[in-house]
């Protein structure tokens, strides 16, 4: 089972159908799904029940044949890690786009601009910081465009291995209030 989420200027945009399985998914109604992924699909059915703007509709080919509709993001997320890598090489070959993703499971399709790198970079040059003096926080493959720009790199525990193996230092997991430790860090190693 694939889920697409499509993020325009004023809504996201997820087939109803995909909403329902994805519950069913959830519930444990279906023996499709790992036990170590059924925590990942209740986040993703509750954090869609919090999305204000979200639009549930018959067919995803309605929303991305609308030239009125600006995409800013495509989410897509699969049980099938094979599928999403065909996914992911077939999307980096057209050019202007970026291929990320936040989990093992999914992949994000954003324009070649619209990444974590670019925005911090856009940050550091509006305050006149060099980029070797910008430190930057992460855990997941979409971090790794911020990673690539950074002076400084500090990788959660729980992170993606290749983050960690480029991080500058590693900080504790995020359910161990590893923001506030990378902080600390920091701010000890600015006063050393």
């Amino acid at each position: 089972m694939e889920v697409q989420e499509v993020y325009t200027e004023d809504n996201v945009y997820v087939e109803l159908d995909k909403r329902v399985q994805l519950e069913k998914l959830a519930a444990h109604k279906d023996t499709e799904v790992p036990e170590e992924l059924a925590w990942l699909l209740q986040a993703m059915v509750d954090q869609q029940f919090q999305q204000a703007a979200v639009t549930y509709v018959e067919k995803m080919e309605d929303v991305w044949s609308k030239e009125e509709n600006l995409i800013y993001k495509t989410l897509v997320f699969s049980l099938n890690r094979e599928l999403l890598k065909e996914a992911s090489v077939r999307f980096a070959a057209i050019p202007g786009l970026i291929i990320t993703a936040s989990h093992v499971n999914n992949i994000e399709i954003n324009h070649e601009e619209a990444n974590k790198g670019a925005g911090v970079s856009m940050l550091a040059a509006h305050y006149g910081i060099p980029a070797e003096q910008v430190a930057v926080m992460g855990d997941s493959y979409n971090d790794l465009p911020m990673f690539e720009m950074a002076g400084y790199k500090i990788a959660m525990e729980n992170a993606a291995p290749v983050l960690k193996q480029t991080a500058d230092f590693i900080t504790l997991s995020h359910t161990e209030n590893g923001v506030a430790a990378g902080l600390r860090h920091l701010l000890d190693k600015e006063q050393a």
